[in-house]
């Protein structure tokens, strides 16, 4: 094809998209593959590094080899779901991915599909995938986290060959196994899928801090504060809405990771009302309603005083 091309729109009434239709079309920008196309060929667009975006639609049922290689302009990439199968170095050297979601419909990606995508920070795979290839996300030096689902049934070694990566699997799970044989960190559950709540909601104010009991639970399973999170406490003392911090603990064996914030409110009430409202001062000692208050605080904004009756 042409050099000088910028642009193109794949209608609909196009089934396949050739092997090198558009090799090396070094100024293409934009590309268009419309509902109804059904294969993009082995190389179709190898080496266009100036296209910034590309959307595959649920029409399509294979991307082929290096069909995508090497462009290196693409920012973002999104697959509907109803690609089936992802082969060997479709994306490879795409330096400019930064995330991808693999929808549920794809059954295998294969070796080095994703190779050298070195801005490709996470990848969340659907429940669907089965097999996962050689060095697939091999040279990722950004990759951080990957979802897999318990579809899949297949990794190659060296499938996820990046030093930083934490693989996000359930429990007994073929990706859990994977992990600990290949000595990957990996973690069980984000504590954000947990169920968590607070032992109260609503406290009176009384100038104390107040630290309700958080309870964590993976289904039946209650975990344990310390082994499996930590808590702190934030504008827990103060009228208005108090924050508690839920954190997971995990260190690369399974376990859990992540944060949930939850709330709970300190409210006015009788004893706010009577030591900051109302009463007169007189010397040292504070009345309210005929009665000389003993043991009390008064806060006036800037500084506590307390008092002790003559």
């Amino acid at each position: 094809m042409g050099g000088n091309i910028t642009s193109v729109i794949i209608p609909s009434n196009i089934k396949t998209i050739g092997a090198k239709a558009f090799n090396s079309c070094y100024s293409l920008t934009s590309v268009t593959i419309s509902n109804g196309v059904e294969t993009i060929g082995n190389g179709a667009f190898t080496g266009c590094d100036q296209i910034t975006s590309i959307a595959i639609p649920e029409s399509v049922k294979n991307i082929g080899e290096n069909a995508f290689s090497a462009c290196r302009g693409i920012k973002t990439l999104t697959i509907a779901n109803g690609v089936q199968n992802i082969d060997s170095m479709a994306f490879k050297h795409c330096s400019g991915i930064t995330t991808v979601t693999i929808p549920a419909s794809v059954k295998s990606i294969g070796s080095e599909a994703f190779f050298s995508c070195t801005s490709l920070e996470s990848v969340i795979i659907l429940n669907g995938l089965e097999s996962v290839g050689s060095r697939a996300f091999g040279e990722n030096s950004a990759l951080v986290s990957i979802k897999i689902p318990d579809s899949v049934k297949s990794i190659e070694n060296d499938a996820f060959w990046c030093s930083a990566v934490v693989i996000y699997c359930s429990p007994n799970s073929y990706a859990e196994t994977y992990a600990k044989n290949n000595a990957i960190h990996y973690v069980e559950k984000s504590i954000e899928e947990l169920k968590v709540t607070l032992s109260q909601t609503t406290y009176t104010y009384d100038n104390k801090e107040k630290r309700p009991t958080v309870t964590v639970k993976d289904g039946n399973k209650t975990l344990k504060l310390g082994t499996d999170y930590t808590v702190s406490y934030t504008k827990n003392k103060a009228i208005g809405k108090a924050i508690v911090t839920i954190t997971g603990t995990s260190e690369g064996e399974g376990g859990y990771e992540g944060t949930v914030k939850k709330t709970f409110t300190i409210k006015k009430g009788d004893y706010y009302s009577r030591i900051t409202h109302g009463g007169t001062w007189k010397n040292e000692s504070y009345t309210l309603g005929g009665v000389k208050m003993t043991d009390v605080f008064f806060f006036d904004g800037a500084y506590t005083y307390y008092l002790q009756a003559d």
